[in-house]
C-alpha cells in the first residue's frame, strides 16, 4: 500500500496462517491468523518515528476463503480482515509517487479472485468521473 515504483517507502499488509496440522482440533473448524500492519518503512521523512507493526489475531473458518478490505483515507489506513479483526493505522509517505500497490505470496501459492478500487474523492464528487477506471491481473481482461 502507498508504495512507491522502488519499494523504498511503503506499507506492508501481511497476513499470517498458522501452519500447525492440529489447528482443527484446538479452534474447531478454524484456521488462526494475524492481520498485521508494517508502517516502518511508510516514509522517508525525517521528522516521522517509525513504531512497530501493529496486529491482531482472528479465525478463518474451514474453506472460507480470505477476505481483506482497505480503505485508505489521506493519512488514515483500515485493513479489516473477514470483517473480524481490523486494523487502523497513520502514515505520512513523503513522496508523490507513494501510491502505487504491491500483492506477493510466501510460502504457499494464492490467486487474486477479485480486486476492486474505488477513488473517494470521486464518489464525492461524481461530476467529474469519466467511467474509464477499471484494474485486471497481468494478462486478465479489463
Amino acid at each position: 500500500m502507498l508504495r512507491s515504483p522502488d519499494g523504498a517507502e511503503r506499507t506492508d499488509i501481511h497476513v499470517f496462517f498458522q501452519t500447525e496440522h492440529n489447528w482443527f482440533g484446538q479452534f474447531g473448524k478454524q484456521r488462526p491468523c494475524v492481520l498485521a500492519v508494517d508502517t516502518t518503512r511508510a516514509s522517508l521523512r525525517s521528522d516521522v518515528q517509525a513504531r512497530p507493526p501493529e496486529s491482531g489475531p482472528f479465525l478463518l473458518p474451514e474453506g472460507e476463503p480470505l477476505r481483506l478490505r482497505v480503505f485508505v483515507d489521506r493519512s488514515i489506513i483500515e485493513v479489516f480482515a473477514n470483517d473480524r479483526q481490523c486494523l487502523t493505522l497513520r502514515t505520512y509517505p513523503s513522496r508523490a509517487d507513494s501510491d502505487t500497490l504491491a500483492i506477493r505470496s510466501q510460502g504457499a501459492a494464492a490467486r487474486v479472485q477479485s480486486f476492486r478500487v474505488w477513488d473517494l474523492y470521486l464518489l464525492q464528487h461524481p461530476d467529474e468521473l469519466d467511467g474509464t477506471a477499471s484494474w485486471a491481473p497481468e494478462g486478465g481482461a479489463g
